[in-house]
């Protein structure tokens, strides 16, 4: 099957650590993020509009909700803004085992809930996943290294998990009414040479997606954990991606432009790519708020 039809740089956009990318489909726009950069981004599909707002924080995530706002994951708490950053009350509290701890990768499940982890930097065991709805902020799972990219099977009966100390990804089975999760087992597992397991997300085929931070790729897996698709970006370090678009085809890829010993800064290290396929991507569900 043809997957890509073409990588398009769609915006040159000097992210630090671009990450967490969100389709809006009422607004047909992408959200992401610069987590160190503090900021949130967007780009209108439609007129190729480009904005940004900064954040007081490193932020985790931005996630649209189900009343034309965002929910600001950011280290002192989950906020509520409008579309232009404008920042409301403090809707959540994370618990902290230290302050160091940080949010990280969040998305919501079919019934509009949050998933949302926690790290600390280059310090393993201290993060966390977190469900949150309602007045619920309920802990999921607990000593992780580095909480990152979420998927559900189009049924929503699989739950998909990336903890990116472990090098690999894990299902379990979801309860969508309860939002339980449960049999949490390794899918696909990685050596160190493809680089660090970072964002995913997944197709109406149940094929799941995932970013290599310092792979410079994006690979898809079926739900028989075959590798079917890979996809060379321009950069090593790639960080997420969603679909978003029209069709729903487009492939939102985020990356991050930081130096260290294998890696020397580019001029289009951080930018926003987008790749078109031919595959139906399942769509950012917003935050159900009450």
């Amino acid at each position: 099957m043809k997957i890509v039809n073409s990588i398009d740089l769609a915006h040159k956009s000097h992210c630090i650590l671009g990450e967490g990318p969100a389709w809006s489909e009422s607004q047909k726009t992408l959200f992401y993020i610069d987590i160190f950069g503090k900021k949130v981004k967007s780009l209108n599909i439609a007129n190729g509009e480009a904005k940004e707002f900064d954040v007081p924080t490193p932020i985790g995530a931005v996630i649209p909700t189900d009343r034309n706002s965002l929910l600001l994951l950011l280290s002192n708490g989950i906020f509520e803004s409008n579309m232009h950053g404008a920042q409301g009350n403090l809707l959540y509290e994370i618990p902290k085992k230290v302050p160091e701890i940080r949010m990280n990768d969040a998305k919501c499940d079919a019934k509009g809930r949050l998933w949302a982890g926690t790290l600390v930097d280059d310090v393993p065991n201290l993060g966390s996943l977190f469900r949150v709805h309602g007045r619920e902020v309920y802990k999921v799972l607990d000593d992780l290294t580095v909480s990152n990219g979420l998927a559900w099977s189009s049924d929503s009966k699989k739950i998909y998990f990336i903890d990116s100390g472990r090098q690999d990804v894990q299902v379990g089975d979801f309860d969508l009414e309860t939002g339980s999760l449960t049999g949490l087992k390794t899918f696909v597992s990685f050596p160190e040479s493809d680089g660090i397991p970072d964002g995913m997300t997944s197709d109406l085929d149940d094929g799941i997606w995932v970013a290599f931070f310092g792979g410079g790729k994006i690979r898809r897996y079926d739900r028989n954990a075959m590798l079917t698709h890979e996809i060379a970006l321009p950069v090593s370090q790639v960080t997420s991606c969603c679909f978003g678009g029209d069709s729903m085809s487009q492939l939102f890829v985020t990356t991050a432009n930081i130096e260290t010993s294998t890696h020397k800064m580019s001029d289009i290290g951080g930018a926003l790519f987008m790749v078109q396929t031919d595959f139906v991507g399942a769509p950012t569900i917003p935050f159900a708020t009450i």
